[in-house]
């Protein structure tokens, strides 16, 4: 399920802005972009510096102007075929997907999230990215779905349909 309330997920980034940078991109980047986690993992400075938006199953998704900062300030010492999110077990070893989920699902429970997976920020970004946009074909575009009911679905806004339109 996405996280519904927005308040919640500016309550955490705020909190990682302040604790550990490197976690509070990663959090940005899955719900401000809609990026898997798994692709998220694999960034390379060189595909994040000098940037202002990131691309997801081909479209172009703008970030905001703040995180385009803090990118740019979190990559300036680092060489461009660096991995962005580094696990702390050596250099350039790229952060795991458990201990990433680790780490968010935990952030997350402080503030009240009890039930967090791996796609929960990328169903938060596509949850407000349809109330926002309203843009069906779009959203169902950068997640490579077939149906709009799947769509809809997956962001938790399957009530917002019905069965006859289950097809489109």
């Amino acid at each position: 399920m996405p996280i519904e309330y927005i308040g919640k997920i500016i309550d955490i980034l705020d909190y990682l802005k302040k604790t550990n940078t490197r976690d509070y991109l990663l959090f940005s980047m899955c719900f401000e972009v809609g990026m898997k986690l798994d692709d998220v993992l694999c960034l390379k400075v060189s595909d994040v510096r000098n940037k202002k938006s990131m691309t997801v199953s081909g479209i172009n998704i703008k970030m905001r102007k703040e995180v385009i900062q803090d990118i740019k300030d979190y990559c300036k010492d680092k060489q461009k075929n660096e991995f962005v999110f580094q696990s702390n077990d050596g250099f350039n070893q790229k952060l795991g997907r458990k201990r990433a989920v680790d780490i968010m699902a935990e952030v997350s429970g402080m503030f009240g999230i009890e039930e967090f997976g791996t796609d929960t920020l990328r169903k938060s970004f596509g949850y407000f990215f349809y109330l926002r946009t309203r843009d069906m074909d779009l959203l169902k575009q950068i997640y490579g779905h077939s149906k709009k009911y799947d769509t809809l679905k997956y962001i938790g806004l399957k009530g917002v349909v019905d069965e006859s339109s289950s097809s489109n």
